[in-house]
């Protein structure tokens, strides 16, 4: 995957976790609801940083190619 599409993809995942991460303010949410939440926000980030910095070439890989 080109570099640019791979920060462009992280950037989104950030967005989405920040999204999340702000509707927790709400003062009247449930112990499930936040955890439920706070999981969400530690999955996004770890999607964005595995696509910025694609540590194990999960990125980079073209699945749909036949290999060699």
């Amino acid at each position: 995957m080109d570099p640019r599409k791979r920060v462009g993809i992280a950037a989104i995942w950030f967005v989405v976790a920040a999204l999340v991460g702000v509707t927790m303010a709400v003062e009247d949410l449930s112990r499930t609801a936040i955890a439920v939440r706070v999981v969400a926000i530690g999955l996004a980030v770890f999607l964005g940083f595995v696509y910025l910095l694609d540590p194990w070439g999960v990125a980079s890989r073209d699945l749909f190619e036949p290999s060699e």
